[in-house]
């Protein structure tokens, strides 16, 4: 196995299990929020585009336009500022937690 830097982000990804422990923008856990609906949570969806009033509240802390999950939207405020989006490059979908 290679040890160097090149090859250090593979490791940081965080889990989707790390994901669903933030609580939803009703400030409760996944599993207690009946609005959120768990069964298309991992969906890919697309963002709002940046002249649509639904991206306003993600200025800051969205691309807009930009592919994700469901998992990732209506979250608690603190959630963004942790999470990156997931990112689909073409070669493979990445999450990475920002420090």
């Amino acid at each position: 196995m290679v040890n160097t830097a090149a090859f250090s982000w593979q490791w940081l990804g965080a889990s989707y299990q790390m994901a669903e422990r933030y609580y939803t923008k009703n400030g409760l856990p996944i599993e207690e929020d009946q609005t959120f609906d768990k069964s298309t949570m991992h969906e890919i969806i697309t963002t709002p585009g940046a002249s649509a009033p639904e991206y306003t509240p993600l200025l800051g802390y969205m691309q807009p336009g930009a592919q994700t999950i469901r998992l990732y939207m209506n979250r608690e405020p603190v959630f963004m500022p942790t999470w990156a989006l997931q990112v689909d490059t073409g070669a493979h979908i990445s999450c990475v937690l920002i420090p």
